[in-house]
Order: C-alpha cells, then structure tokens, then sequence
C-alpha cells in the first residue's frame, strides 16, 4: 500500500436550530466521536487531519462554502445519521461544486450503512463506508484495492459493489485514543436536563 502522507477533512453536519427555538438553548451538543476515532488511526499512519464539527461550531453551508479550499484534501470524509443525511447531501453537492475529481468523498455513518444505494442514488459520493470505518477508511487513504477493502460500497464502470462487511472490532483496547485535540472540546455539552 501507498504510504505517502495524505491531506484528510472531516466534517460533523449541523443541526438546524431556528433563533429562539426552546431547543436551542437545551439541546446537548456532543462530540463526533466516530470521526475522531478514524481520525486517530489515520494519524498514527502519519496522515494529516482536520475535523470541522459544523454542529459544535455553529457553521452554516454557506459558511463551510466561502471558508474552506476542498481541493487542500486528498479525501473528505462525512458521517450522517438520518436526520443529518439530507444535510450531508447537500455538503456532497458543495465540496464536488468547488474541487476537482482528484478530491474524493466518503460517506459514512448509520444512514448510510444501511441504505448505501440511496447515497448513490441522491449524491455524488465517491465510497460509502458502512459498519465501523477506522481501518476501512485507513485502507482507502493507503490506497487498498478496492475489491479488498470490507465495508465498502463503490461504483465501477457504473455499476454499484457492495464488498463484505468488516467484522466488528472485537478488542477495542487495540484502537489508539479518539483524537480530540482536533474537536472543540470546550463547545460540547450535554442537554440541559441531563446534568448530573
């Protein structure tokens, strides 16, 4: 596998909160901890990483549009459950507005581990990492052949491959820490009835 050192952005999708909404004051803000998991292991490879949490830091689209050069990235990696996935949708259609075909885009998280052929069907998604995506998402940076990699959903020669899933990682004790230092940590919070 390709060892050189890769640029790689991940981005949390926000939560649309209207101004003076009663959730807005209430509501937890929690850090995605998915994405700083892969992001530790893709830095003990010695890849580059920044998470962008639009959530935390109460960034827009139209704010993630005018403020970030996508073509910086070798990958952008974004996870989405399902009320985040049409946002994610949409942070699809920018990034692949404003880069060249050379930046690539996985998508990962719940919604599309299990409807995989939606995220084809609705974006213009590169990968879709379904399951646990640490060593997934280290293989597709290293460069992996496609077919090898589990967990993975790609088009070839327009037709969409579903590889075999990956096992669930069984000793979590293996995994390097999450990596925080790349989160606002200080933004974070739980809900506001649930402090303890």
């Amino acid at each position: 596998m390709n060892k050189t050192s890769k640029n790689i952005l991940f981005i949390n999708p926000p939560w649309h909160k209207e101004k003076d909404n009663i959730w807005s004051g209430i509501s937890s803000i929690i850090p995605p901890l998915s994405l700083a998991c892969i992001a530790s292991c893709l830095e003990q490879q010695e890849h580059s990483v920044k998470i962008i949490d639009m959530n935390a830091e109460n960034i827009s689209l139209e704010q993630l549009e005018e403020n970030n050069n996508f073509n910086d990235y070798d990958f952008i990696g974004i996870t989405a459950s399902t009320p985040l996935i049409n946002k994610a949708y949409k942070i699809i259609e920018i990034i692949k507005k404003n880069t060249s075909n050379e930046t690539k885009i996985i998508l990962g998280g719940v919604h599309p581990s299990i409807l995989p052929e939606e995220a084809f069907e609705r974006s213009d998604v590169d990968y879709v990492l379904r399951g646990e995506g640490e060593y997934s998402f280290v293989e597709i940076v290293e460069g992996k052949e496609l077919n090898q990699i589990k967990g993975l959903s790609y088009k070839e020669n327009g037709v969409l491959v579903h590889n075999p899933d990956r096992e669930l990682i069984k000793n979590l004790d293996e995994m390097p820490l999450p990596a925080y230092h790349l989160l606002p940590m200080d933004k974070y919070r739980p809900a506001l009835g649930a402090y303890k």
